[in-house]
């Protein structure tokens, strides 16, 4: 929670030990942003995994009874109408996931911002990967059986119709 991170650095600090934050900037700009947001009233809608410890973490920076997470349209669509929302997303998010259930949540609420926090080398893999999908039956995604990211590019083929061999290892 941010509440723990800020006591930590307090702690390092009056210790005079280093402190690092190794944070992606672009999540601690998520953070940031829902924390704005949250702070001026809005509910956030976080497109993402609810599971996934990135998720976990932004959930955290939102007032917990206006923070709601949903992972696909059907999830979107079961929302209540909001007066004032924000909608973020998992850094590693789908971008037309992220797209579709913005649209859905924006017809949910009187006052609508979308702030698109795909990060820009996960939005760009998977657009390569699409771009390459069209011209081959077959690809080899080598990563992590659970990394979000290698995880959504191998479902991504298979919407694609083209069939993923997922390798983690040799």
């Amino acid at each position: 929670s941010p509440e723990v991170l800020e006591s930590l650095r307090k702690r390092a600090k009056d210790s005079g030990a280093k402190f690092h934050d190794l944070t992606c900037p672009l999540v601690t700009m998520v953070h940031n942003v829902i924390r704005g947001n949250s702070n001026r009233g809005y509910h956030t809608v976080i497109v993402g995994d609810a599971d996934h410890a990135e998720v976990i973490g932004l959930v955290g920076y939102g007032a917990p009874e206006r923070t709601h997470v949903v992972a696909n349209t059907a999830e979107a669509e079961k929302l209540p109408h909001m007066d004032r929302v924000c909608v973020v997303s998992q850094t590693t998010q789908d971008l037309k996931t992220f797209r579709v259930c913005a649209d859905i949540v924006s017809r949910k609420s009187r006052t609508f911002r979308e702030v698109n926090t795909i990060c820009r080398p996960t939005k760009e893999r998977q657009e390569e990967t699409e771009e390459l999908a069209r011209r081959v039956k077959t690809m080899v995604v080598v990563g992590g059986r659970h990394s979000a990211n290698t995880v959504r590019l191998v479902d991504l083929l298979k919407s694609w119709a083209c069939t993923p061999v997922h390798v983690e290892t040799e």
